[in-house]
């Protein structure tokens, strides 16, 4: 089933800040905060008009005191044409621990573009760029690919790989 709206995810929100005033003992406000603070990225880098602060992850609001979490996840694929055109590539650190050296993979029709997270701290967004050419017309596929260094095991890898196609007609 699927559906949106704010009279949909409302009582999911609930929920989740429920969950989190029972599991660590908060006030509404305090446990609201937690809730925000533990969502995940999805959209445009940060808050925005379509996603809010994020997708709803009630299993990161509940473990956000276990130490020990490693979680990396590619999350968003974006276009811009604004100064020349660009693709970013967002991903979060879903994890409770600071992730460092984990290693980034744009592909795009005419690239694979090889990169790194110096250092991501637990909840925190990176945004990676990079110069393309897109087609007039036609399909344009972006594949974000992501992955810990060998020193952690990553608890989610599926959540390490984000494909999006993006649709060009230059008559629109």
């Amino acid at each position: 089933m699927e559906f949106t709206g704010t009279s949909a995810s409302a009582p999911y929100v609930t929920a989740a800040v429920a969950a989190a005033m029972s599991e660590y003992e908060l006030n509404a406000n305090n446990a609201m905060n937690l809730v925000t603070q533990n969502s995940n990225e999805a959209g445009d880098p940060g808050a925005d008009s379509y996603y809010g602060v994020g997708h709803l992850d009630v299993g990161r609001v509940v473990n956000s005191g276990t130490s020990g979490i490693y979680d990396i996840a590619a999350v968003s694929n974006l276009i811009t044409t604004d100064d020349g055109n660009m693709v970013l590539a967002v991903v979060q650190n879903q994890g409770t621990e600071a992730i460092t050296g984990a290693k980034v993979t744009i592909t795009t029709p005419y690239s694979s573009v090889p990169l790194q997270v110096q250092t991501l701290s637990p909840g925190d967004i990176q945004t990676f760029e990079i110069p393309t050419a897109l087609p007039a017309n036609g399909d344009f596929e972006v594949s974000t690919s992501v992955s810990l260094n060998s020193s952690f095991q990553d608890v989610d890898p599926e959540n390490n790989i984000r494909s999006n196609v993006f649709e060009f007609n230059s008559s629109q």
